[in-house]
């Protein structure tokens, strides 16, 4: 009988497993802002070269 109980203990930790991953994922899901375009067009400024150019004649 102990053997019985610890069979279906294992195995419904195995079954239980992928649940907790999926529900998991979409708690995280829900805890990112809805509105994230702000951060997808941040960009370095480009640095130039400011040098000034001679032209020798």
């Amino acid at each position: 009988m102990k053997k019985l109980v610890f069979t279906v203990q294992v195995f419904g930790l195995i079954a239980a497993f992928p649940l907790y991953v999926v529900i998991e994922f979409n708690h995280g899901a829900k805890a990112l802002p809805a509105n994230n375009s702000g951060a997808v067009g941040i960009e370095k400024p480009v640095k130039k070269n400011l040098q000034s150019i001679t032209i020798q004649q």
